[in-house]
């Protein structure tokens, strides 16, 4: 049980889902609120975080359990398949329940530490944050088993997470606040939707009856389509009706990303080897996405009034969160 295979299976690539979304909310509350504090800020990363890697290792437990991804196909890629640490012998199941099981209380903790200081509605954040991904593949629920789980990721990969960042800091939820995150949940659902089209056939024979394997991989490559185009409109409204910071624009130049990896997953949705490029592709629109966003609100002129250093912390934490993650993708 080395770190490597820790490592492996906390998936950290994943992880800037949330922390990007964390950043995002921060920023937005700095940009529209002029409200920084940089204590909660870093509490709820922390928080976020280590969810999001108990989430991970929850999910490759129950699909372990429920034999999904248990011949360990060759074409396993960062994106599908699990982390590989369960079916490759890596690490036992046992220590990985007890770490997930650590993780969420760990969590819990920080939460109700934060509803001391800010108030009591970080629990309502909290309770959602942590029944979401505890039951995403655990039983009884098992959203993601059940065709449910890609909405209940794109609100909490959006708003929960988004606004959940943006009350710490101002103690209240406002609707420009909630759009300004909600193209982050919607671009996780496209994400979601991609990530399950080479997972198929194993989500079939283990009974995970998400969306694609409901209906089908010509679906799920619609809905990621889809959810893309409604990522983008989401922004231009933003933009248009001068909800969100002119700068937020640049999000756009994603799109010739959004429209080849577009492309190739209409055209290649059964060839596995080929869909990971279309992959890595919605994972950059994301966090550039996300990180446009946050740069906007932290330069915007509302921003510059607001706490002196307070847009130099949120953006040099997201520069450190990151490293890792820029570092994996450059030698791919």
């Amino acid at each position: 049980m080395s770190l490597s295979a820790w490592w492996q299976g906390a998936r950290y690539h994943f992880v800037p889902s949330s922390f990007l979304a964390v950043t995002a909310g921060s920023a937005v509350a700095l940009g529209l609120e002029r409200r920084f504090d940089a204590v909660n800020f870093l509490l709820v990363l922390a928080a976020v975080v280590i969810n999001h890697v108990s989430l991970n290792l929850t999910d490759d437990y129950f699909d372990y359990k429920h034999a999904i991804d248990e011949t360990d196909p060759a074409w396993r890629s960062a994106y599908s398949g699990g982390s590989g640490v369960l079916t490759g012998g890596l690490l036992s199941p046992q220590s990985v329940r007890r770490a997930f099981a650590l993780g969420y209380v760990i969590t819990g903790l920080i939460g109700l530490f934060l509803a001391w200081r800010v108030g009591p509605w970080v629990l309502a954040f909290l309770a959602v944050g942590l029944f979401s991904s505890i039951f995403y593949t655990a039983p009884p629920i098992r959203f993601g088993y059940r065709g449910i789980g890609e909405v209940v990721m794109l609100l909490n990969f959006g708003p929960v997470i988004g606004l959940g960042a943006f009350y710490v800091q101002t103690g209240r939820v406002t609707f420009p606040a909630f759009w300004a995150t909600l193209p982050l949940g919607v671009l996780i659902f496209a994400l979601i939707c991609l990530n399950e089209i080479p997972d198929f056939t194993e989500d079939v024979r283990g009974g995970k009856r998400n969306l694609v394997a409901r209906f089908g991989q010509q679906t799920g490559a619609i809905l990621y389509v889809t959810g893309l185009g409604v990522a983008y409109l989401i922004l231009a409204v933003g933009v248009g009706m001068r909800w969100m910071p002119v700068g937020c624009s640049g999000a756009f130049l994603t799109l010739p990303l959004a429209l080849r990896s577009s492309q190739t997953v209409l055209r290649y949705k059964k060839e596995p080897d080929r869909v990971v490029f279309a992959q890595m592709d919605i994972v950059r629109i994301h966090n550039i996405v996300a990180m446009v966003l946050t740069l906007a609100y932290c330069l915007s002129s509302t921003a510059i009034g607001g706490p002196p250093g307070a847009g130099a912390v949120i953006l040099g934490t997201t520069v450190l969160l990151y490293l890792p993650v820029a570092v994996k993708m450059a030698g791919r």
